[in-house]
């Protein structure tokens, strides 16, 4: 009874701030990512639920046949936490100055930290799966694909079968291939038909219209459904991108972009007329699209989480100095972590990009119990030290 009028309210305080952080990852551009936040919100909850419940009716049974009659002894651990917990006085200020500068360091490196960014490897690599993309990526040469969409809303139809749609399709195929390594192969209409009429040791030549149209009279109606849609007025071009991180997809799309806007053609034969569009699209702009999500915002993430647990914590005390005091050692923690990742080049997962509102979750639940048992002994009378040294070795026992 006591241990629960004495810990149930800083239990319920630690838990609002470990929720608070866990909903701040609700900011996030990532959808996994934000119900990542929500399922430990849920957990964390349901962890106290258990965690009063279920202890202390089975203690409560307990006491009720055995009374607990021995006093507890300090073993090893208790000692340890009772030593790191009672520095002397001359160590105040220079933790204060590291309070300061550790979470601003830890901010600061906090987006430069290696993100694995290769999808094969978020997976389990033994799996079958796996090992199975692994063989088609040896054998075949490729990874994934990128395609890309062209179209026209102009009146006439059969835009595809045109001399201009033909050079633009095909210098857009030889300039992508020849700028990215990380693309293996392509295919298109327009390139399929002007590789046929190829001689070697001349200079290749985009096909004409007919050239195009001929060939595609002839082909299966299931291929014809692939090269034109829309009553001839568009048409796809599709990459096959090689083994590579979503990193250098990023920069093969933005060339590839570039190709787009910026055709290589001296005349307008290989440019898109003003009402026709080419657009990207397939699981390698996906990928690269959940990469830049991933790395968006993750700095704010931590600083949101820290902001606002330290107003909850001020809050709820009702006291500044109290609420600071118990976000220093979060304030550490964040910064600390932040700087022995990127210092230790640990490559984060993308749910580990978000380790800022988690560590400040963790480390504010143990900052709130301490801050607590150290204002419950400081009731009893004993001094600052004593109080110290006595939440220090039993709350810091619960933690080891």
């Amino acid at each position: 009874g006591e241990t629960l009028v004495h810990m149930g309210p800083p239990l319920v305080i630690a838990t609002i701030a470990a929720v608070i952080a866990f909903l701040t990852v609700k900011i996030s551009k990532v959808p996994m990512v934000q119900d990542f936040g929500v399922l430990l919100a849920i957990g964390i909850v349901a962890l106290l639920v258990a965690g009063v419940l279920l202890p202390t009716t089975l203690i409560g049974l307990r006491e009720r046949r055995s009374p607990t009659t021995k006093p507890a002894t300090a073993g090893w651990v208790e000692k340890v936490v009772d030593r790191l917990g009672s520095l002397p006085h001359w160590a105040v200020l220079p933790l204060v100055v590291v309070s300061i500068g550790i979470p601003i360091l830890g901010l600061t490196l906090e987006g430069g930290s290696r993100i694995e960014s290769d999808p094969i490897n978020w997976a389990d690599p033994s799996s079958t799966a796996i090992r199975n993309a692994r063989t088609l990526e040896r054998e075949a040469g490729f990874a994934s694909t990128l395609g890309v969409f062209v179209q026209t809303d102009a009146a006439a139809s059969n835009w595809v079968f045109t001399d201009q749609m033909g050079a633009f399709v095909f210098g857009l195929v030889q300039r992508s291939l020849q700028e990215n390594p990380e693309l293996a192969e392509a295919s298109s209409l327009a390139s399929t038909v002007g590789w046929l009429a190829e001689v070697p040791g001349t200079t290749s030549l985009p096909p004409t219209g007919l050239d195009m149209l001929q060939a595609y009279q002839i082909a299966p109606p299931a291929l014809q459904g692939l090269l034109v849609a829309s009553n001839g007025n568009a048409t796809q071009v599709l990459f096959q991108v090689g083994p590579s991180s979503l990193e250098q997809r990023a920069v093969v799309l933005d060339r590839v972009a570039a190709a787009i806007a910026a055709p290589t053609a001296s005349d307008d034969l290989g440019k898109l007329p003003a009402s026709a569009t080419a657009t990207t699209g397939g699981l390698a702009v996906v990928g690269v699209g959940l990469l830049k999500n991933i790395t968006a915002n993750r700095a704010e993430l931590t600083i949101v989480a820290i902001l606002l647990v330290g107003a909850f914590l001020v809050l709820r005390y009702r006291d500044l100095a109290r609420g600071l005091l118990t976000m220093v050692p979060v304030m550490l923690a964040v910064g600390t972590s932040a700087v022995l990742v990127r210092t230790l080049g640990i490559t984060l997962s993308p749910l580990t990009t978000v380790g800022g509102p988690l560590v400040v979750a963790t480390c504010a639940e143990f900052s709130v119990l301490l801050m607590a048992r150290y204002a419950e002994e400081r009731a009893r009378g004993l001094d600052p030290q004593a109080s110290t040294d006595v939440a220090a070795e039993r709350t810091g026992r619960a933690f080891f």
